[in-house]
């Protein structure tokens, strides 16, 4: 048996971040697969319906979605229509690659700084808004390693503020907007 046209048709499913066969002897196969790790929910007319994975693929929502960020506005009008393969295909091409790779870069990001977030809503013209603490944060569509350090050290000085934060917008260079209720 060849092996590599099989590993390549076993690639297609977009359900498994890493897959490998291996021969053990002349009778016999084993198959070992990742599966990625789902972090996103993403909405589709309402309602969950897919999850957004860390390999950047949309897959059906499975299990316990309940642990995963809410997403808004990430797939752009034309792509609600289209079935999970049409998606898929889209995330490879376009501006839409990018636009998974910012999502996931920005989740790392604020969990290597232990900032919880709560959602995330991609507007075209404005860029990615994150949700923390029932904070709505603006932070556009680049830099977002140096925002979140901004916002890291604001939310540490603002710990025993007398007033709440509402608002907060990162979007200007060295300039912080913060909004009290």
């Amino acid at each position: 048996i060849k092996l590599q046209p099989l590993l390549a048709e076993a690639k297609k499913n977009l359900r498994y971040k890493k897959i490998n066969i291996q021969k053990t002897n002349t009778n016999s196969l084993v198959f070992s697969s990742e599966k990625p790790k789902s972090l996103f929910a993403l909405y589709k007319d309402q309602e969950k319906k897919y999850a957004l994975t860390d390999n950047g693929r949309m897959i059906a929502i499975e299990g316990d979605e309940k642990k995963l960020i809410d997403l808004y506005g990430f797939l752009p009008e034309e792509f609600k229509t289209k079935d999970l393969d049409q998606v898929n295909h889209a995330f490879s091409e376009n501006d839409l690659s990018k636009r998974v790779s910012l999502v996931i870069s920005l989740q790392k990001i604020c969990t290597d700084k232990s900032i919880p977030l709560e959602k995330i809503i991609f507007k075209e013209n404005i860029g990615f808004f994150i949700y923390t603490n029932s904070i709505e944060i603006l932070l556009g569509f680049d830099s977002f390693e140096k925002k979140i350090n901004r916002l890291e050290g604001i939310l540490l000085s603002e710990k025993n503020a007398k007033t709440q934060i509402t608002r907060i917008d990162l979007n200007f260079l060295g300039k912080a907007f913060i909004k009290r209720a």
